[in-house]
């Protein structure tokens, strides 16, 4: 199966402004790859950097584990603290089953040190779950 991936304009006004801020931020930071130290603490970022608008709609989230060892626990790593902050702040509505349909971590290798990171994305569950329901047919297939 062949991914065709999705453009910044394909997106729907609240994602897409979302995005566009979440880049805008990141090309505004400076190299710190040189002595491994954060630019900012991140548990102050929500409350001064600007937000895009609440999120309403249901969604899958998507974590983007970047780590350089080759061994280690993906279920280590836990979102709890950052969905608890997004819903306290107004980004996300909720953070149970009614709003958030799943949750896939996704471990990814970097690097280096400084490299290390966890992105977490927002999917549409309206544009998400036809990929869910399809990898549970192929996957039904195979067995079958």
């Amino acid at each position: 199966m062949k991914n065709s991936g999705i453009s910044i304009d394909q997106l729907k006004g609240e994602f897409r402004r979302q995005a566009e801020l979440q880049l805008s931020a990141s090309s505004s930071r400076k190299d710190s790859s040189k002595d491994a130290q954060p630019e900012h603490d991140s548990h102050k970022t929500l409350a001064k950097r600007p937000q895009a608008q609440g999120i309403s709609e249901e969604l899958y989230i998507v974590v983007l584990c970047y780590r350089t060892g080759i061994r280690w626990d993906i279920d280590n790593v836990s979102i709890k603290p950052f969905l608890d902050g997004i819903v306290e702040r107004g980004l996300l509505e909720d953070d149970s089953t009614k709003q958030i349909k799943g949750i896939v971590k996704l471990p990814r290798r970097c690097k280096t040190k400084a490299e290390e990171r966890t992105d977490i994305e927002f999917w549409s569950a309206d544009y998400f779950e036809p990929y869910i329901d399809a990898a549970r047919r192929l996957r039904r297939e195979r067995i079958a």
